[in-house]
């Protein structure tokens, strides 16, 4: 049981949240509280979507595909441009769109080629 946990919750969390920052970074964000909220952010929001794919895999509730999958991260990608708004008010708009949107797209991406789908 918590070989699973580490598995299927932990591990994929600090390897999101190495890959996003790593983004983040070439993005030019690259001071503490920049990397900071692209922690916070992933704090919020990795644990909650892999809990639900996690309890899926157990109750088999959700339509589990691809698309289902696609649909989430784009959520998540939307969630995750609120908290950059929010977090950056002087930064456009666009380009923090941009950056949440290539976060998740090489999370999941990376992700995907590393624990499958």
């Amino acid at each position: 049981m918590f070989e699973s946990l580490i598995n299927n919750l932990l591990f994929p969390f600090f390897v999101t949240i190495a890959i996003e920052t790593f983004v983040a970074f070439l993005f030019g964000y690259r001071d503490k509280f920049s990397i900071g909220i692209v922690i916070l952010i992933n704090v919020i929001t990795n644990p909650a979507v892999n809990y639900l794919l996690l309890m899926d895999r157990v109750f088999h509730v959700l339509p589990y595909s691809l698309a289902f999958i696609i649909i989430l991260e784009l959520g998540v990608v939307l969630v995750e441009w609120a908290i950059l708004m929010y977090s950056f008010d002087n930064r456009s708009k666009g380009k923090l769109l941009l950056l949440s949107f290539i976060m998740n797209l090489s999370s999941f991406v990376l992700g995907a080629l590393f624990f499958g789908l």
